[in-house]
């Protein structure tokens, strides 16, 4: 049997990694936590936005050559808004600057809002609202013309 102090700090892990599952095996045991059924999302921290826009990202088509792509810096859950009830920060068509923010991505707990870093026009917004993402996933194209 595993020793339950062992069990204690492997949940304690998970739990301050936010993992969402986690595995441990030794010689004599193996031992899986799960916070969420197997693919299921794990559910957002409560003061998380919530999905309340659309299923699907408003892509525009394969990016022309000359678009830049505004990439995720770190893993975690985009946001297009800042509350469920607001307005995206930005939408296609809409212009940025470097400082505009356009997203945030919750990780660990932290809502880290996410700027542009390029100017130009958004063409496609790539990620669903409160879908998770990796680090360099393509969140945004940007028509830098």
């Amino acid at each position: 049997m595993i020793p339950w102090q062992t069990l204690q700090e492997i949940a304690q892990l998970k739990e301050e990694a936010a993992l969402t599952e986690l595995g441990w095996t030794d010689e004599e045991f193996e031992v899986k936590l799960s916070s969420t059924p197997p693919g299921a999302v794990a559910p957002a921290a409560e003061s998380a936005p919530q999905a309340v826009r659309g299923a699907k990202p408003r892509a525009q088509g394969a990016p022309a050559e000359n678009w830049v792509a505004i990439e995720a810096p770190m893993v975690g859950t985009f946001y297009e808004a800042p509350a469920p009830d607001a307005e995206p920060f930005v939408q296609p068509g809409d212009k940025v600057s470097y400082s505009t923010t356009v997203c945030i991505i919750e990780a660990m707990k932290l809502m880290n809002e996410i700027e542009a870093e390029c100017k130009g026009t958004i063409k496609e917004v790539c990620k669903t609202d409160a879908e998770p993402v990796s680090k360099d996933d393509t969140l945004f194209y940007v028509d830098p013309a």
